[in-house]
């Protein structure tokens, strides 16, 4: 069972979700910076690049949104988030977009914008419920116009034909399609038809809309990130503490409509929530992270991809090969749950301890996908490799942690290192031996190495003043750790 903990103040919404007691995901939701992944807008083609077969689409945003027109099959990755990997359900549907300047078009975000890029969109319209997505312009499908399809994280034979035979019984419209998400799993026909019921309506409301607005508007808002988070962890949640009381009523409200049996679930606690994970929230940005038993993780994150190397440290085994199994598996637990924690997406690499045996090989690798299986995100695993790493991919939707909470460093650049002393102070007397050929020389640098100019060479500062007859300046400035900045 788990805690969900939303800890309000006027800035900021930070969600954490505590699992044995254990912090195993932390969001934090800013309101100028609010997820747009899910809105549906009424937008208008502003431009067509036909080079790399995509269209820019006014959505009223400050950017403009992204659109491939030719291949609507990279959006499975969408929709496989919201339902838990639907296999086979978008093979053979891939059909253009076409598209002329200026024209009206239904589009939904399925990428939060990222830096400079703006947020990708999608022609395939998705409502998500509890336990059912709903797509009510799939009429492309197949040949009857509805397509009804059950995640592939439901691994049980058994349980995928009694939803199979649940949902085939479902009325739904043609034109339409629907698929059953992971969280459908031992849930009844009620259940389904009251989720199914909730999307019709949520579809009617939105054609209304589509009616009355003109491009580019907003047409539907998903959930923020409070009550998504709700909707999606709410199976096994044992309560959900809230220290802010309208959000807590507002929570109250939406589960009375949608999640009746969370209501009695929801507490309003009026105290600081998170002081008890502080220190774990901090460590979420550490690089190294240690393993139970000595052992640890050291995580580097690149604009490309992430690299994880697992070391054995103290980490003692009766010999090396039951040394690297035991401390590789430990460092399963924890990297799953950094992934998580950190909300990493994309290419992760990650560099196990050796082992011998296959047999062993083939055990992390199986415990990997165990710990997997608690993510909600898709994620693709392959096989460890000839040179022994792992590869595995994360479905990136929103900016990581780290990206939200951190900028790159104007003095490094991002590099996490900064010059020696000797470096900067030959850094700075090559300046000055340039500029002061034109005049007078103002040069600000850090204390040390005004100290070390000042001290040190203080001979070649009066030999440059005296052969081009201008005066030299040192300032100190505390602005960056060894800047250099001049001006003549």
């Amino acid at each position: 069972m788990s805690q969900i903990l939303i800890d309000v103040i006027p800035e900021e919404k930070r969600i954490a979700l505590i699992e044995d007691s254990k912090l195993q995901e932390f969001y934090i939701e800013r309101s100028e910076e609010e997820s747009i992944v899910g809105n549906i807008y009424k937008g208008k083609v502003k431009s067509i690049v036909e080079g790399i077969e995509a269209a820019f689409i006014d959505l009223g945003l400050e950017r403009e949104g992204f659109l491939y027109t030719s291949s609507p099959s990279s959006d499975k990755n969408y929709f496989d988030e919201l339902s838990g990997d639907v296999g086979g359900f978008f093979e053979g549907s891939d059909k253009s977009v076409l598209l002329k300047n200026d024209q009206e078009i239904l589009v939904q975000v399925v990428k939060q914008p990222i830096g400079k890029k703006g947020p990708r969109l999608t022609t395939r319209l998705a409502l998500a419920g509890r336990y059912l997505i709903l797509m009510p312009l799939c009429s492309s499908f197949s040949a009857e116009g509805v397509l009804k399809g059950v995640s592939r994280k439901i691994r049980d034979s058994v349980e995928r034909e009694r939803i199979r035979e649940i949902i085939n019984e479902l009325r739904i419209p043609k034109g339409m399609s629907i698929i059953a998400r992971t969280a459908a799993e031992g849930k009844s026909k009620r259940e389904f038809l009251n989720d199914l019921s909730y999307l019709m309506n949520l579809w009617r409301y939105l054609r209304r809309n589509i009616v009355r607005k003109s491009a580019p508007s907003l047409l539907y808002k998903e959930l923020d990130l409070a009550l998504k988070v709700i909707r999606d962890c709410s199976d096994d949640v044992k309560e959900i503490i809230v220290n802010d009381e309208e959000e807590s009523k507002r929570i109250l409200r939406f589960s009375r409509r949608h999640l009746p049996a969370l209501t009695s679930k929801i507490k309003y606690i009026k105290e600081p929530l998170l002081e008890k994970y502080e220190k774990d929230i901090e460590k979420i940005f550490y690089r190294e992270i240690p393993l139970r038993g000595g052992g640890s993780i050291v995580i580097e994150q690149t604009e490309a991809l992430v690299s994880i190397d697992v070391n054995s440290g103290r980490f003692k085994g009766k010999n090396m090969e039951e040394t690297s199994v035991r401390t590789n598996y430990e460092a399963c637990r924890e990297i799953t749950r950094q992934l998580r924690l950190r909300n990493i997406g994309g290419i992760v690499i990650i560099d196990f301890i050796d082992m011998k045996l296959a047999e062993n090989r083939e055990k992390i690798l199986s415990a990997l996908n165990k710990f997997l299986s608690k993510d909600r995100a898709k994620i693709k695993v392959l096989p460890f490799s000839e040179i022994g790493v792992v590869e595995l991919t994360r479905e990136r939707r929103t900016p990581s942690l780290e990206n939200l909470l951190y900028q790159i460093c104007p003095c490094c650049q991002g590099k996490g290192l900064i010059k020696t002393l000797d470096t900067m102070v030959i850094e700075a007397l090559t300046r000055i031996r340039r500029d002061i050929q034109k005049g007078d020389v103002e040069i600000g640098v850090a204390p040390e190495v005004a100290l070390h100019l000042l001290n040190k060479k203080k001979s070649i500062l009066l030999g440059l003043e005296n052969k081009f007859g201008h005066k030299i300046r040192i300032n100190e400035t505390t602005n960056h750790r060894f800047q250099i900045t001049s001006k003549i």
